[in-house]
């Protein structure tokens, strides 16, 4: 029977030097507010731009990796990811580090017109595999709970 993905422990690197990127100002206290708010969760700590290495896998790069707990004590892991407005790069992004987390955000900086004609391209992926999408600082779509194929994080 072979090891269940389930059971990995993802690392988040410390080595990595921090840059500034411009989008990282996407990221703002009101967006990170909805969240706990739409949740119901508390947010622990925010790890930006971060890498997460899981067993032998290449390290994947996070714009936005957040701790959460429940009210009952449990974790919950959001991904955020931050662009100007490359909508397919960052659903990509999302689709390709969905199994490290609980919930899976995108924050754009686009208008909802802009947005609109890709949410109708996207829509059985979004739909399928959760995911939550800000424009600016609006919330248009909410993002699922899908239990992680990561048990935890550990720092290095």
């Amino acid at each position: 029977m072979g090891v269940r993905k389930i059971n990995k422990i993802a690392k988040i690197l410390k080595d990595k030097p921090l840059r500034e990127y411009k989008e990282n100002n996407l990221l703002t206290t009101k967006i990170l507010t909805e969240i706990e708010v739409s949740h119901n969760v508390e947010i622990k700590y925010v790890y930006k731009n971060v890498l997460v290495k899981c067993g032998e896998e290449r390290p994947v790069e996070f714009d936005a990796l957040l701790l959460t707990h429940t009210p009952t004590g449990k974790k919950r892991f959001f991904s955020i990811e931050l662009k100007e407005a490359d909508v397919t790069k960052v659903i990509s992004q999302l689709a390709n580090r969905r199994e490290f987390v609980d919930y899976a955000y995108a924050v754009l900086d686009v208008s909802l017109p802009f947005l609109a004609e890709y949410l109708l391209s996207y829509a059985e992926l979004i739909r399928s595999l959760g995911l939550g999408i800000f424009t600016r600082e609006e919330l248009v779509l909410r993002s699922k709970y899908k239990k992680r194929e990561v048990e935890d994080f550990e720092c290095e």
